[in-house]
């Protein structure tokens, strides 16, 4: 079949209103595929308009958190588990570490196993010298924005196509409902004319 010819076919499977052919049920079907192309296009700012706010909320969160989080390092005060298949890479054990104001503070702190007592590990606290996650990163809330803005994209194109295929199967089964009626009467006069 030649491009000339595929693409008139195309064209006439998108706009089936001039084959004499088409059903209305062919005509919702392309105006269902028209509406899944627009969400998918009209979804491209909304997703980006979710990605900026998560963006803006994320940054202020980093700069919020890197303001009020420090690091330092804490000594071990035991070993750490040892390192094991059926198990978290890391644990929680006793450590102590110093304040900014110089005094010390005893507390458990997570860990990656197989450390031993005396060990340093990095950890960070916030203004009351209790461990805390570190702080969001600049490069952390941009990418918590991307993958906002993706999923935002994703769930609204994906509905839409969920819905262009329920529009279709359910037209498919009504025409092949419709077809095999349409057999059951015409079979017995074919059968006795052949």
């Amino acid at each position: 079949m030649a491009a000339g010819q595929r693409l008139l076919l195309l064209v006439r499977r998108v706009f089936p209103r001039r084959n004499p052919l088409a059903e209305p049920g062919d005509r919702v079907e392309v105006a269902v595929a028209a509406a899944v192309v627009a969400v998918a296009l009209l979804g491209v700012p909304v997703a980006a308009a979710v990605g900026s706010e998560v963006h803006v909320a994320r940054a202020a969160t980093s700069a919020e958190q890197s303001r009020t989080r420090h690091p330092v390092d804490a000594v071990l005060q035991r070993d750490a588990p040892s390192s094991d298949v059926r198990t978290t890479a890391f644990s929680r054990v006793p450590a102590r570490w110093v304040l900014p104001d110089g005094t010390t503070r005893d507390g458990e702190v997570t860990v990656a196993r197989d450390l031993v007592a005396g060990s340093r590990a990095r950890i960070w606290l916030d203004p009351t010298g209790a461990p805390v996650a570190p702080p969001l990163t600049a490069e952390g809330a941009a990418v918590a924005a991307v993958f906002a803005a993706g999923g935002v994209w994703l769930a609204l194109s994906g509905g839409a196509a969920l819905s262009y295929v329920l529009v279709r199967v359910a037209h498919s089964r009504a025409r092949r409902r419709r077809l095999e009626a349409e057999w059951a009467g015409i079979e017995p006069q074919w059968r006795r004319s052949t």
